[in-house]
């Protein structure tokens, strides 16, 4: 599925195939390395996406003055 999700191109599938692989690695992972190994790589499929779209150099603002940033 990692490699089909390479491949899509429109948003909604996208997101469709991530939510697919996220609960079926979940529910077969063989081991915890493996899954941790399959959802970088289905962050790294994301990561390509946003690259290409020209976002791999924007910047976030500072946090507010006064305020806890929680991530």
């Amino acid at each position: 599925m990692v490699e089909y999700l390479r491949s899509v191109t429109d948003d909604v599938a996208k997101a469709d195939v991530v939510q697919r692989i996220g609960d079926l690695a979940e529910r077969y992972a063989p081991d915890t390395q493996w899954f941790i190994d399959t959802m970088n790589q289905v962050a790294r499929c994301l990561a390509t996406g946003f690259a290409a779209a020209g976002v791999e150099n924007a910047q976030l603002p500072p946090p507010a003055q006064g305020r806890r940033t929680i991530f």
